[in-house]
């Protein structure tokens, strides 16, 4: 399937079609317009662009703006998770790696982390992997599989299986970042 939506518009009814798109998407789950119809699931990359360059031919500058949004039917079974970012990825990986830090001292001292702290690190993992980029996917969704084993085992007490799930982390997450340089 493919489409385009091309027009010349004045300021005002291109906000007032964003709105209508707004409210269509957030209600309804979809976009439409006389060239056709999208459903967008839950949840999809979005990126917003803005250029500008000179026009030697009219003189001034010449803008672009885009808004593109991007997914694949693979993806959607993950996305049903909000990603909220409600940090910078600098803070994310901060208080990630301070998360991390306090269940290891835990675990080697033999006891689990509380269900609040559990629950936090796995918010932090998802958090971090809406900033994943689609080239290190692979990865990260290896990796977030077994967050979500380790958070399981957590959750039902099972203390050693934790603490191998923790090595195996730390195995992954060595190896994203080998990946990531």
């Amino acid at each position: 399937m493919k489409w385009e939506f091309d027009d010349v518009m004045d300021r005002k009814s291109f906000g007032e079609m964003l709105v209508r798109m707004g409210q269509e998407l957030s209600e309804q789950g979809k976009i439409t317009l006389e060239e056709g119809e999208v459903k967008l699931p839950e949840g999809f990359s979005v990126k917003i662009k803005c250029k500008s360059k000179t026009d030697k031919e009219r003189g001034g500058e010449s803008w672009k703006f885009g808004i593109k949004c991007k997914w694949s039917e693979g993806e959607q079974k993950r996305s049903g998770k909000k990603r909220l970012r409600s940090r910078s990825l600098k803070e994310n990986k901060k208080t990630l790696g301070a998360s991390w830090s306090n269940i290891m001292i835990g675990l080697k001292q033999g006891q689990l982390p509380s269900p609040e702290v559990i629950k936090e690190f796995e918010e932090l993992n998802r958090e971090f992997d809406s900033f994943t980029k689609r080239k290190w996917k692979t990865e990260m969704v290896q990796y977030m599989r077994v967050v979500e084993e380790f958070v399981q085992a957590v959750t039902a007490g099972d203390i050693k299986l934790s603490q191998k799930l923790t090595r195996q982390l730390t195995k992954l997450k060595t190896e994203c970042h080998n990946s990531y340089k």
